[in-house]
């Protein structure tokens, strides 16, 4: 019997020999894309919507997707992050750029901004709060909300 990829290792028992749910292969099976999670004891993929959803019907037969601490560990695709209010997923470009992602404003925050490592091709700005994208240094426009973008010690040239 012939299945779909997503139906492998998903929980439900879908070829009669139930081949498609055989441990040892969903052990070393990797999810189809990265809207799916493993559940902790790594023999089903889930949606990752349907992580801590309060369904009483446990996705997982595990029960591990209504886990707070598993929830929170894989609620988010890869470089994103999980705002404090634990519904909203951001991209790591979306933090600490000067604008307001997470409804709860944790993306912004200054306590985490300061101490945030910027993404691959994108700089601080000097009050350490801000990241921006590199090609957006000494273009004449005010990214940082501190203007440093646009300082003399960063620029050089024609005013």
């Amino acid at each position: 019997m012939r299945i779909r990829k997503i139906q492998r290792c998903d929980g439900h028992f879908d070829c009669k020999d139930g081949s498609d749910e055989e441990e040892t292969m969903c052990l070393a099976y990797e999810c189809i894309n990265d809207d799916y999670v493993k559940c902790k004891d790594g023999l089903q993929c889930v949606y990752r919507g349907f992580l801590c959803d309060g369904d009483v019907k446990s996705d997982c037969r595990d029960k591990s997707d209504e886990d707070e601490y598993f929830c929170r560990a894989n609620k988010c695709k890869t470089f994103h992050i999980s705002c404090n209010d634990d519904l909203t997923c951001v991209s790591v470009t979306s933090m600490c750029d000067g604008h307001n992602d997470c409804k709860d404003k944790t993306d912004e925050n200054p306590d985490f901004c300061k101490d945030f490592k910027c993404p691959f091709m994108n700089v601080k700005c000097k009050d350490d709060m801000q990241c921006i994208h590199s090609n957006w240094l000494c273009n004449g426009k005010e990214e940082c909300n501190d203007k440093s973008d646009e300082d003399s010690d960063v620029c050089e040239g024609n005013d």
